[in-house]
């Protein structure tokens, strides 16, 4: 899988990729409404060579851990980003490698944009649980294919979400902020609809 994430970013212009957001909403504005400070680090899980970044400078955002399978992507953003100490790590978000490789760091939001629905197999979801609930971010942003869309991406069968479903990726801990559904046009014209899910961890007394 590695190889073929490396292959995708090594030889494919960032804007033809079927993710590709030139202007990334409204995963911005859902972020932005959790009124986070702006010390707040924020992971990126399955960042690839996200425009999101950019924008979140801009608010003001920069304590960033950027996480992907693919070095050749994370390679990309260092380059991008050289006047940012931003923290790189490649890990395979569908095993526990994400979690010891985070452990120990203070997280706001786990934001990830259509990676999770690319982890098909019952252990990698397991472990994605895991890591999310080992590492307790405070909000928990998703954003994946839903039961409306495609079953396929980049040449890879994928796993759809509904609202339920989506909700299920989180322990109890977890209460929903919001949900929606929108419509994503790809770089090639095509309508692929997501659902959006945002969490809020609920601190026991």
């Amino acid at each position: 899988m590695e190889d073929h994430w490396n292959d995708v970013y090594s030889s494919k212009p960032q804007e033809t990729l079927g993710w590709y957001q030139e202007d990334p909403q409204p995963d911005l504005a859902m972020i932005l409404s959790l009124q986070m400070p702006k010390s707040s680090r924020i992971v990126i899980a399955g960042c690839g060579t996200t425009t999101i970044i950019e924008h979140l400078i801009q608010e003001g955002y920069t304590n960033l851990v950027l996480v992907d399978l693919s070095e050749v992507a994370l390679q990309i953003l260092a380059k991008r980003f050289s006047n940012y100490n931003f923290e790189y790590i490649a890990a395979d978000l569908g095993s526990n490698e994400v979690y010891h490789k985070i452990y120990g760091m203070a997280i706001e939001l786990w934001y990830d944009r259509a990676t999770l629905h690319f982890l098909t197999g019952d252990e990698q979801i397991a472990n994605y649980r895991k890591n999310i609930g080992l590492l307790e971010p405070n909000y928990v942003m998703l954003a994946q294919f839903s039961t409306e869309g495609a079953t396929r991406c980049s040449g890879l069968d994928i796993r759809q979400y509904d609202r339920t479903s989506l909700r299920k990726i989180l322990n109890h801990n977890y209460t929903e902020v919001e949900s929606r559904e929108h419509i994503y046009v790809n770089p090639s014209g095509g309508d692929r609809p997501y659902i959006y899910g945002v969490y809020n961890r609920v601190f026991e007394e």
